[in-house]
């Protein structure tokens, strides 16, 4: 798993680099078990290598990387690719719907389809449970917050969620399958094994990337206070 992974890192940063990225060189990814993908920071100092928790060195040169904005996913391209005019659906929305969509792509960055260039990327994000959000627990392991504003908060936003979902899948999906599936009316349990099922990928089997459990993948990867949202937005309406 870890070599896999670590594999994926240099993939992604190659990709990221031939396509016009720039990361400092005093800057490594490695992933590990315990700590998942980490910033390495190499002090040329002394050699030391440690977890960068500060933008400068010690020679107060700064810690430098660029990302150009065709590498960043944005609700133009979300509206472009489900053929949507903006007045139809919030651009947060269409960017969870594209975001799931990215993840049925297998094809090679440079293929047919714009989003097969964000390949690299989607293979490094997280599954479904390994985010670790309350959003993904099950039943009983959401019990052991009751009592809480988190408990009462993780119920309300997952309603909230599929409420959200419900209204604007007929925008997205075909015209013979717009009568979105009924998880309004499963109970917790089973609409935590529905999701579960939906997230992860067995050997031979495809991912339905229109599902709910994906929805809220989705939602829990833009959310992210390590996804730079704000970029996306502002890029998005220059």
């Amino acid at each position: 798993m870890q070599h896999q992974q670590q594999e994926r890192i240099n993939d992604f940063i190659n990709w990221a680099k031939s396509n016009g990225a720039s990361i400092d060189s005093r800057i490594s990814f490695k992933y590990t078990e315990e700590s998942g993908i980490t910033a390495i920071f190499k002090n040329n100092d002394n050699g030391s290598n440690t977890a960068i928790a500060t933008t400068t060195t010690t020679n107060q040169l700064p810690l430098v990387i660029k990302i150009p904005l065709s590498l960043i996913a944005k609700p133009d391209d979300a509206y472009a690719q489900f053929g949507l005019q903006k007045t139809e659906m919030d651009p947060v929305t269409i960017m969870k719907f594209y975001v799931c969509y990215l993840t049925s792509i297998e094809s090679i960055p440079g293929g047919n389809d714009k989003g097969s260039k964000f390949v690299p990327y989607v293979k490094l994000l997280p599954g479904f449970r390994e985010i670790g959000s309350p959003l993904t627990f099950s039943p009983n392991e959401l019990e052991s917050l009751q009592g809480s504003n988190l408990y009462t908060g993780t119920k309300l936003k997952l309603k909230q969620l599929l409420k959200e979902y419900l209204e604007n899948y007929h925008l997205i999906q075909s015209e013979s399958q717009k009568r979105a599936p009924k998880y309004d009316e499963l109970n917790d349990l089973e609409l935590f094994e529905i999701m579960l099922k939906e997230t992860t990928k067995t050997k031979g089997d495809a991912l339905n990337w229109l599902s709910f459990g994906k929805f809220v993948w989705a939602h829990l990867i833009l959310t992210s206070p390590k996804k730079p949202s704000v970029l996306v937005w502002i890029t998005s309406r220059i």
